[in-house]
């Protein structure tokens, strides 16, 4: 990480800096060797022109295409964008930030992971990657990116400072990932972790005047605003859209699995999006599924709350949603393992599902039969579950399947 910030406040910029690298890569991947290198695996973008936060932080960095608005600038890639089976075979080695398993059918069996930052929960025997360095797994903790910023801002000081514009993007990601720092026993995500690399970041960033003004972080608590505003407003967007703005994939024993999350709770999606049609939104679940492929596609929307609807036995009941979707060859097994887990499903504490009860069943039975699909909806009653907590309950659940065959 030292080396990196040196070499780009050589370049001036972080926008040069990228460019230099890309030009390097690619004359050494076109030699044929690429054992100099470690590449940084992220996770999917989803589609950039659906995440307005995004593009906004990328601007302010001038890391935005020079054609497009609403593209980052090529070189700076998104893992869903390369093939990384490609690289392997010539000697190039990966580290892994905000996930900690890579899908070898994508990155090769030789894959070499060198580098794990991930604040997700790993595998139970957590065995994998055991030799890499840095190797930091810190589950809870609000942001990857604070897991970042504290494992190599040690090396970050005197003769190597940071680029404001580096630690802009990293603030930014951890005020939106942390509701501003909202402290986890209020409710909120962030940890000690995150403070800390807050503290860490906010001198050398651009709101460093404004942190050391009275006004204390005023100024990073409106951008904070900002850019929450613009994460929450999906107005303009179809169903299609909204799932892919947030979408992450994973790979369990050749089993695929899709999880988009959404800021909005399902009944307004189905109400606003569908025009009231729940086949129109599973119509549009089922296309994103057979798009990628996925055995199992999910949808996790924001929570229901009771003070937003009148009380009453048919009452919506509070908390977030979560759609399962199978079709296919596979889904009658998909179909039976669910509901046979399904009576195991309230003891996960983590999550504490329960059977959503809609007004409207003959209508997702009979898209279900229509269009030959299982599909399962739950009460996640958890509010403070995430992503986070829903992503390894599904891949336990999937690996009862066995491998894939």
């Amino acid at each position: 990480m030292a080396t990196i910030i040196s070499s780009a406040l050589a370049s001036a910029t972080l926008r040069n800096w990228l460019i230099q690298q890309h030009r390097a890569f690619s004359a050494d991947l076109a030699s044929g060797s690429l054992k100099n290198w470690v590449v940084c695996v992220g996770n999917e973008a989803g589609d950039f022109s659906l995440r307005t936060e995004n593009l906004h932080v990328l601007k302010l960095a001038n890391l935005l295409d020079n054609q497009r608005n609403d593209l980052p600038m090529p070189e700076l890639m998104c893992s869903n964008q390369i093939e990384f089976s490609k690289f392997t075979p010539y000697g190039a080695k990966y580290a892994l930030v905000d996930h900690n398993r890579i899908n070898t059918s994508m990155f090769g069996e030789s894959a070499e992971v060198v580098a794990v930052i991930d604040h997700h929960q790993p595998e139970a025997d957590d065995t994998l990657y055991r030799t890499a360095s840095p190797r930091l797994i810190q589950v809870p903790t609000g942001s990857c990116a604070s897991l970042v910023v504290n494992c190599f801002s040690p090396d970050l000081s005197g003769n190597c400072p940071i680029l404001e514009e580096l630690a802009d993007l990293l603030l930014s990601a951890i005020v939106l990932d942390t509701a501003n720092f909202k402290l986890l026993g209020e409710g909120g995500k962030a940890t000690q972790a995150d403070l800390a690399a807050k503290q860490w970041l906010t001198p050398r960033s651009c709101f460093a005047q404004a942190a050391a003004s009275s006004s204390s972080s005023t100024g990073l608590k409106d951008y904070y605003k900002q850019l929450a505003a613009m994460q929450k407003d999906v107005s303009n967007l179809s169903s299609a859209q909204l799932l892919l703005r947030d979408y992450k994939q994973s790979e369990i024993n050749s089993w695929s699995l899709g999880i988009s999350s959404v800021p909005i709770t399902l009944e307004a999606w189905i109400q606003e999006k569908c025009q009231g049609d729940w086949g129109k939104f599973l119509s549009a679940l089922k296309g994103n599924a057979d798009s990628k492929k996925l055995d199992l596609g999910c949808v996790l929307t924001h929570s229901f709350k009771a003070k937003d609807h009148t009380a009453g036995e048919d009452a919506p009941q509070p908390g977030r949603r979560l759609v399962l979707l199978a079709s296919g060859f596979w889904m009658d097994q998909i179909f039976k393992l669910v509901k046979q887990e399904q009576p195991n499903f309230k003891s996960e504490q983590s999550l504490q599902l329960f059977p959503f009860r809609t007004q409207d069943p003959a209508s997702i039975n009979a898209w279900s039969t229509q269009h030959q699909a299982a599909v399962y909806v739950f009460v996640v009653e958890n509010h403070s579950a995430t992503r986070k907590q829903v992503t390894p309950f599904l891949i336990k659940l999937m690996e009862k399947l066995g491998t894939k065959s």
